[in-house]
């Protein structure tokens, strides 16, 4: 097996991974904006507003290289996903939209649209961790109910996750949002365990004793931090927080791994093998190499200028 295969499946799961680190947050505040106080709403647009554009870079990356490095993968999910995904578009599309109009505009307009961006929100995180779940599965390539158990426990963990990120970077600026943040952990918590005993119940039954250590790993490391964000080390928490969505990514990789697509019933399964040439993939490594590091430069930097200001 080419190195280069192996290494692109590790940075697609990377890239994935700090989408829903980065982008996690901002999804996040926009799903608690009905839960949040009047005079807070400003206080929280104002946290989305600076760091949505980079972050959703991140998931754009993400699915261009999935192009661009497994073509035939690529090319089977969106044509079997193509509802979801195109409904995940939309979705993507109007939030932005919702973001500008929030920010720029008072009165009812303003309201009509910050209620849009919790939508938007809602939905698109729900989609992405049912398509991911689908992908994982493979259970879209026999034609399997989109709204199966383990596409709903995902899509609801992701839900979860994001409005946990969101709080947990809310009380990283005002300690007001503590009880939020602590409420919203221990829900995370909870979804994150059933979806992973529901994962182990079915598609990934017998998948051995490392890969089952690692998903229930990944549960309790969310819930350790719970536990920090109660003694009040928010940093600590948020970064533990994070972690988990890698430390998952990581685990669902290895359960996967070497394939792209998991096998389904009747169909040959898709692996990291059917991808592009060994001269494409070396190019985009040493892109990758260059970008990488400076997206996670800008996007610390954004944060350090932007810490105090908003």
């Amino acid at each position: 097996m080419e190195i280069l295969q192996a290494t692109w499946f590790l940075l697609l799961i990377i890239l994935i991974s700090m989408f829903f680190i980065m982008g996690g947050f901002d999804f996040g505040i926009g799903i608690l904006m009905p839960f949040v106080k009047k005079e807070d709403k400003e206080f929280c647009l104002r946290q989305i507003f600076p760091y949505w554009d980079a972050n959703q870079v991140w998931l754009i990356t993400a699915v261009g290289a999935l192009f661009a490095a497994f073509p035939l993968a690529y090319s089977t999910i969106l044509s079997a996903l193509y509802i979801p995904i195109m409904i995940l578009l939309a979705m993507l599309v109007l939030r932005v939209i919702s973001i500008e109009f929030c920010v720029h505009t008072e009165g009812k307009i303003k309201s009509f649209f910050t209620n849009i961006l919790t939508i938007t929100s809602a939905i698109s995180a729900y989609l992405i961790g049912s398509i991911l779940a689908s992908v994982l599965t493979g259970s879209f390539l026999i034609g399997e109910n989109f709204f199966n158990a383990i596409n709903i426990s995902a899509g609801i963990l992701t839900l979860c996750f994001f409005v946990n990120q969101g709080s947990g970077f809310l009380y990283l600026r005002k300690d007001k949002f503590f009880v939020c943040a602590y409420n919203c952990r221990k829900i995370c918590v909870l979804a994150s365990y059933a979806f992973v005993v529901i994962l182990m119940m079915s598609k990934f039954r017998g998948v051995g004793f490392i890969p089952t250590v690692f998903l229930l790993s990944s549960a309790v490391f969310l819930s350790f931090s719970s536990r920090i964000l109660r003694s009040k080390f928010k940093l600590i928490s948020f970064i533990c927080g994070s972690v988990f969505a890698l430390f998952m990514m990581l685990s669902l990789g290895y359960v996967s791994f070497p394939n792209i697509v998991f096998p389904a019933d009747g169909f040959t399964r898709i692996t990291i093998v059917d991808s592009s040439s060994q001269t494409t993939l070396f190019i985009m490594l040493i892109v990758a190499l260059v970008g990488v590091p400076l997206a996670l430069c800008y996007t610390a930097y954004a944060h350090y200028v932007l810490r105090k200001t908003h």
